[in-house]
């Protein structure tokens, strides 16, 4: 009889969890291996295939691929060998076939040997694949195979090499969601949807958090959304965009949207666009997509360490890693973040640092070219303690981008390290307690404060068949906030520090201890007492 074509139907479980339906019961785990190792290093995972099926033993066959990113931050299985940062040919899987009987879990090894010489990051996936059922009935209407894949994502990261940190926005646009059939359906027409597509030129994954803030062209801001897409990671030499979605109705008017993406480097990448909303229906007026400026400022921190009347200066060095000409105007501002720890955009900062010149202050750079611009500082005599500038490059034009350097001044000898804390906001929620830190910095230089927090429940005295047991206290959540993964607070300035511990409480008598190491001469310690089953204290 006419044999019919074998259809082939692919369903990758990837660490990016997409779903299959009506297919074997299955697992793998983990689905993410994430490793700092040194070159030279070997070390050896262990990898759990789960067969849930209750009758059936299943047949699996295991092997390493490489993996590419997505626009939309998925990921696609290659051929191993065929990436730069491939790391294919340094694992070896054992076994590379087996069984799992029903209702059991095997567990596979794969040993990692990274060769000296390599930097950066290595990126690919153990590939775990359901054998299909061998059959020899002739005759049937119609043959369907079905080859299930799962994947667990290798992330590994060199450690005491050159991990060179580099990403760009290579353009902002505001469109509509009518151009989007998946967010047409829900959102209609007239949703504004938000596009910076960033590419990482590095050679180790950044990992990116956006956000999107909309301004009036006075600077005033109307909206602050997050601006993200996949799983935040962006493996080197691809592209992802990082979308915002809103159906809020803004007056007509002209706006300035703004992207701020974080992505690990010491400042983050800024682009800005203009979008205009017309009078009766939602309108946003068209520009064509237009490549923004790629331009590299090294070093991205400046620190000068200075008398009063001081006079010095250093060389900082411009790189337009684009295509196309550019042109740049640069700007000193002062260096300031809001009660979170975000950079402020800049019409919401109010501070001024005068004694501080760029020169050039506008320059125009050819594709691949250089340029070295000087950073001068003349101290005031009045001067004392900590100062901090934001100077920042931005490229001219309708769309623009922007970077720079954080400029640290350190005057005189006299540095004072003093700090107060509060807890506000105690809530006790249905399963949980939620409150926010507030951390003050009274002195003259910036903090980076460590902070421990744990939440105290309180057991009275109790008598108990004539042995009287004391009264006595119980640790039962605690949380940690490190100063080295956050900006700095800077002089005169606080930080909201938010906590959630999700536990259900009993009724009983509990306390909030926070305890701050700053760098002064002792550790700050705030506390709150609450009653569970009363009013909170």
């Amino acid at each position: 009889m006419k044999k019919f074509l074998l259809l082939v139907l692919f369903f990758v479980i990837s660490n990016i969890m997409l779903g299959q339906v009506g297919g074997p019961s299955i697992a793998l785990s983990p689905m993410l291996i994430e490793k700092s190792v040194s070159p030279g290093d070997s070390f050896t995972v262990e990898l759990f295939v789960e067969n849930n099926n209750e009758f059936e033993t299943l047949n699996f066959k295991a092997f390493v691929a490489d993996v590419e990113e997505t626009k939309d931050g998925t990921y696609k299985i290659l051929e191993p060998g065929t990436t730069p940062y491939s790391v294919a040919k340094y694992v070896e899987i054992e076994p590379t076939e087996f069984s799992v009987p029903p209702k059991s879990t095997k567990m596979i090894k794969a040993k990692v040997s990274i060769p000296r010489g390599l930097v950066g990051g290595l990126y690919g996936v153990i590939v775990v694949q359901l054998e299909p059922p061998e059959t020899t009935e002739e005759g049937a209407l119609q043959e369907m195979t079905f080859i299930y894949r799962m994947t667990s994502f290798l992330e590994i990261t060199l450690r005491g090499t050159r991990q060179r940190l580099e990403a760009f926005c290579n353009s902002f646009e505001v469109k509509l969601s009518k151009d989007f059939p998946m967010f047409r359906t829900y959102l209609g027409d007239n949703a504004l949807v938000f596009v910076a597509e960033v590419t990482n030129t590095g050679n180790v994954h950044v990992v990116t958090k956006g956000t999107l803030i909309i301004q009036t062209v006075d600077k005033r801001t109307v909206a602050r959304m997050p601006l993200g897409g996949g799983r935040g990671v962006i493996i080197p030499g691809a592209t992802v965009n990082l979308m915002s979605i809103t159906g809020r109705k803004f007056p007509p008017g002209e706006y300035v949207a703004r992207a701020v993406i974080d992505y690990g480097g010491r400042r983050p990448m800024i682009a800005e666009t203009k979008f205009t909303v017309k009078e009766q229906k939602v309108e946003v007026q068209e520009t064509q997509t237009i490549e923004l400026a790629k331009f590299l400022v090294e070093p991205q921190e400046i620190e000068f360490n200075l008398m009063p009347r001081a006079f010095r200066s250093q060389i900082i060095k411009i790189t337009n890693r684009g295509d196309t000409p550019i042109e740049l105007e640069a700007k000193v501002l002062p260096l300031e973040f809001d009660e979170y720890g975000d950079l402020l955009p800049e019409g919401e900062r109010k501070g001024s640092i005068d004694w501080v010149k760029v020169t050039p202050s506008t320059l125009k750079l050819d594709p691949g070219k250089s340029r070295n611009v000087r950073i001068s500082v003349k101290v005031p005599e009045d001067a004392s303690g900590g100062y901090y500038g934001d100077i920042i490059f931005r490229s001219k034009g309708i769309e623009s981008s922007e970077t720079g350097a954080n400029l640290l001044i350190f005057v005189g000898n006299e540095f004072v390290k003093e700090a107060s804390m509060e807890i506000k906001n105690l809530e006790v929620l249905e399963n949980g307690v939620s409150f926010d830190i507030i951390f003050k910095n009274e002195g003259n230089i910036h903090l980076k404060p460590d902070l421990q927090v744990a939440l105290v429940r309180h057991y009275p005295q109790t008598e108990e068949n004539g042995i009287v047991k004391p009264p006595r206290d119980e640790v039962i959540a605690n949380a940690s906030k490190s100063g080295a993964d956050n900006n700095p607070v800077l002089p005169n300035t606080f930080r909201i520090y938010g906590i959630l511990f999700p536990i259900v409480l009993e009724e009983g008598d509990y306390e909030i201890l926070v305890r701050a190491d700053f760098g002064g001469e002792a550790p700050i310690v705030a506390r709150q007492s609450f009653k569970i089953g009363g009013n909170v204290k």
